[in-house]
């Protein structure tokens, strides 16, 4: 091939600066193009668990280190699940030695990111079309908001939820919509919280479910704050803020949250009371109901183009999976645009354009990555019920929950992700 192609990632989130990172330790060119102007705004907890771990350190050793410096222990090598009316603890499940380990979404982005040379991101770049090229050899020319062009050989779409990538490939109507449940979270300095719980709830991580809502608690940041996320049923449409940037976030009081745990243990409502006492409402979004039927485009531009992370496959976080299948992806991406650039689409033949090349990886991705990452999406939903007591006597059961939740989080945590590449690339060798 005469010259590698070059690669437009548009978001730079977790995904995007993951799949960036790969393709730089690959030698593949790239750029990231973030509609943020600036430094990382949203400081909420994340958990990563053995399989994002696994698919960090075979994306780069550097992404592994970056999550290394900023990842938090957990006190005890068990996820814990407890009964929120009594306290008692349900059901522990072994997570591995050091697994599962939470960090600040921020502290993890800000390493990301110094992983990356200066202009490799390109801050407040908001996407508005992606058209085919005609000239030089084709490629895709991107448009953004502030009237500015770039172009690039391939695209893809790491900017989430609310995706301008997937927007222009599959319509408006292919939009994440309510789950029927909202989210308060907050990062709560551990004094304060060492101050009202018991110790063992500040050390560990913890979810404690209950009749149409739960919450999980966990150290970040050094131990220096207890991220919380209090998740409340909702049977009512979300109304979307008049004028709010981001219409998945409202503004609520801490009354609010203190009445959906009213009757709860003692203990958890005093973790609800730690809450702020005005905070942001966060509508837990997904792509159940719509989903895309495969994560690339079609055509002169569209098979140029794919989806990753949640602009794809958008979950819940009650399974503490969404990251970690989006670093999945970067993984694969980044494998099969290596494979490219060494000429193994195609069987080889030079005659193989880079278009098509890049079309059969995107292909191939979409075909290795759908069916689990759809999967994730459906038992995100069966999960919450679970936690939240739809079906009382099975999610107070402890074997019964035990066995519900052991396998679909084995199912997550052990996947092989050495053998999802070599199938890719032996697939990509085929076209």
């Amino acid at each position: 091939m005469s010259s590698p192609p070059h690669i437009a990632i548009i978001g730079g989130g977790i995904t995007g600066l993951c799949l960036a990172i790969g393709l730089q330790a690959r030698s593949v060119p790239f750029t990231v193009y973030e509609r943020a102007r600036g430094a990382y705004e949203v400081g909420a907890g994340i958990g990563l668990s053995p399989n994002a771990e696994h698919s960090m350190k075979r994306l780069s050793p550097a992404v592994h280190a970056a999550y290394e410096r900023v990842a938090n222990p957990n006190g005890e090598d068990y996820f814990q699940w407890v009964d929120g009316l009594t306290r008692e603890v349900m059901f522990r499940l072994f997570v591995g030695e050091g697994c599962f380990r939470g960090c600040r979404r921020s502290d993890f982005l800000d390493e990301l990111m110094g992983c990356l040379p200066d202009g490799a991101v390109r801050f407040g770049r908001a996407l508005r079309d992606v058209v085919a090229r005609e000239e030089d050899g084709g490629g895709v020319r991107l448009v953004f908001e502030d009237g500015t062009e770039e172009v690039a050989d391939a695209v893809i779409g790491c900017d989430g939820i609310r995706s301008r990538v997937r927007e222009l490939v599959f319509g408006p109507e292919k939009a994440a919509t309510y789950s029927k449940k909202y989210s308060f979270r907050a990062l709560i300095p551990m004094p304060e919280a060492q101050a009202s719980l018991p110790e063992k709830m500040t050390s560990t991580r913890y979810m404690y479910n209950g009749p149409g809502a739960h919450v999980i608690t966990y150290p970040v940041a050094n131990n220096t704050m207890l991220n919380t996320l209090a998740v409340v049923s909702d049977p009512e449409p979300w109304a979307a803020p008049e004028g709010a940037r981001n219409p998945h976030v409202g503004s609520a009081a801490r009354d609010e949250a203190r009445a959906a745990f009213e009757g709860w243990h003692p203990d958890i409502q005093a973790v609800v009371d730690l809450l702020p006492r005005e905070m942001d409402k966060w509508a837990i979004f997904d792509m159940l109901e719509h989903p895309v039927p495969r994560y690339h485009g079609e055509g002169a531009a569209g098979g140029r183009i794919c989806l990753a992370g949640d602009a794809a496959h958008a979950s819940g976080p009650h399974l503490g999976a969404g990251a970690g299948f989006g670093i999945e992806d970067a993984l694969l991406l980044a494998e099969l645009l290596q494979a490219v650039q060494d000429g193994v689409a195609g069987g080889g033949d030079e005659g193989v354009s880079v278009g098509a090349r890049l079309a059969a990886a995107f292909e191939v991705y979409s075909d290795m990555r759908y069916g689990r990452t759809q999967w994730l999406v459906k038992h995100t939903r069966d999960a919450v019920d679970l936690f939240q007591w739809w079906d009382r006597d099975l999610s107070r059961d402890p074997d019964g929950f035990g066995k519900e939740i052991t396998w679909r989080f084995h199912e997550i945590w052990y996947y092989d992700i050495d053998k999802m590449v070599q199938d890719a690339r032996q697939k990509l060798k085929a076209r």
